[in-house]
């Protein structure tokens, strides 16, 4: 697999979520396929008697009369707090944009842009403690691979427990769940906005120091909270499943897989020793309960529950929130590529995501098969919450549903029917935790999967 299919991997995972109630703008376009300035908006095509001809929106329809761009968007903030936050997103910094945009907020409740902005400036936070969670990993696997002789004792966990714990206070200390908690409250503000946009020529975001995209364009819209929205949760939900569980085991599993030669191996054989490694970290005795619930386990797992399944959910939302669009592609920053000019998403075109662009057949093959992949999860997590839309009948995760993705990377679609109920790890207290899960899981893999090669 080359590196930009795995940069494909891990974006659309952390970019999971991208979406929370897909608002269209209904402003009042009249569907009579009359997108003169005179059209006065009724359901009759023959009404069009210029009788509100003022600042009718209409100069901007689309060929297909829809109404996603029939309304007119709020005036650019002059607050120059919010003015001064969009200078710091535009140099990709989190921290003090949030501050202006609050003290902005604060000032005037429907500042659009302020609104927008500290939504992308949480997700900016939240990027700089994924990168700083990273570069400890990093920067801990090397000294567990090669000590350094200048690193303390102390300052190397002894065990996957340790591990876990400085991970959790870097993410705590980076005030993840806090952002996810502002996310949370701001977001569906934010889509119940008609006509929601923002100009922005650009972003820089980091991870691990290293810059990743910078997205920009005159049409931050929708989508785009969305996306921010949905790293918050996934990330908020991660945080809470970890302080979930006891996450003691062997340390030197993340040292093999950070150390691990991918490039020597064929995908299918990079699944059968994954598979084979972690049947030895269940199997170890040393660490009997390693994935069972910790100290008030279930009540933080159900705290994460919909965290998890809102993420999950939005990521699959945003590929209807891409090819529902109908305007302009060209200042679109999640978007299609409209190849053949007729203003909506046609069933060959491919999608434009930053930093990669248009994306080609194969990573489109990846995008697609994750659709499917986060539709299914997100349906699990959620069935019998508050937002399961089909309460009436059970929606198990069903480890075939993973079969487009072992298709996307060339392999052929071997995973069996067997049924996930992924709820019930988040409700059910006659289960410890999802050990014996994940080990009958891995032990079904074990039978479909060739022997793995020696490593």
């Amino acid at each position: 697999m080359n590196k930009s299919i795995l940069h494909l991997i891990i974006a659309t995972m952390l970019i999971m979520g991208i979406c929370m109630f897909l608002s269209g703008c209904g402003c009042g376009d009249d569907d009579d396929d009359d997108n003169d300035a005179g059209d006065d908006d009724t359901a009759s095509p023959d009404d069009d008697d210029a009788d509100d001809d003022t600042a009718d929106d209409d100069v901007d329809d689309d060929v297909n009369d829809d109404a996603d761009d029939d309304c007119e968007e709020a005036p650019a903030s002059t607050n120059e707090n919010t003015l001064l936050g969009l200078q710091y997103l535009g140099s990709g910094i989190g921290g003090p944009a949030r501050l202006e945009f609050l003290t902005a907020l604060d000032a005037d409740s429907e500042d659009q842009d302020a609104l927008y902005g500290l939504i992308l400036s949480d997700t900016l936070m939240n990027f700089d403690t994924i990168g700083l969670i990273a570069e400890y990993i990093s920067m801990l696997m090397g000294n567990f691979i090669e000590p350094d002789e200048t690193a303390r004792a102390d300052d190397i966990p002894d065990s996957g427990q340790g591990f876990i714990d400085d991970v959790l206070e870097i993410a705590l200390q980076g005030l993840v769940l806090q952002y996810t908690d502002e996310l949370i409250e701001r977001v569906p503000q934010a889509l119940e906005t008609p006509c929601l946009s923002l100009e922005l020529e650009n972003m820089p975001m980091y991870l691990n120091f290293d810059l990743v995209a910078e997205p920009g364009g005159d049409d931050w819209d929708y989508g785009e909270v969305q996306a921010g929205a949905a790293v918050g949760w996934a990330l908020g939900g991660v945080i809470r499943i970890l302080t979930a569980l006891n996450l003691d085991f062997d340390l030197s599993v993340i040292a093999f897989f950070m150390d691990f030669d991918w490039d020597s191996y064929e995908i299918l054989d990079i699944l059968a020793i994954v598979v084979d490694v972690l049947q030895n970290t269940m199997n170890d005795e040393a660490y009997p309960d390693f994935l069972t619930y910790g100290e008030e386990g279930l009540a933080k797992m159900q705290q994460a529950q919909i965290d998890m399944g809102l993420g999950f959910m939005y990521a699959a939302d945003v590929y209807d929130h891409i090819r529902a669009e109908t305007d302009d592609q060209a200042d679109d920053i999640l978007a299609f590529a409209d190849l053949n000019a007729n203003s909506q998403w046609d069933e060959a075109e491919p999608f434009v995501i930053p930093p990669w662009g248009q994306l080609d057949d194969e990573q489109m093959a990846y995008a697609l098969a994750f659709e499917e992949i986060f539709i299914a999860v997100s349906a699990s997590i959620l069935d019998n919450t508050e937002y399961d839309d089909d309460p009436d009948n059970d929606a198990p995760l069903n480890l075939n549903d993973f079969n487009s993705l072992l298709s996307a990377m060339g392999i052929w679609p071997i995973l069996p029917g067997v049924e996930m109920p992924l709820n019930e790890f988040f409700e059910s207290a006659e289960i410890d935790g999802p050990r014996e899960a994940l080990i009958s899981l891995l032990n079904i893999l074990d039978l479909v999967l060739p022997d793995p090669p020696a490593y």
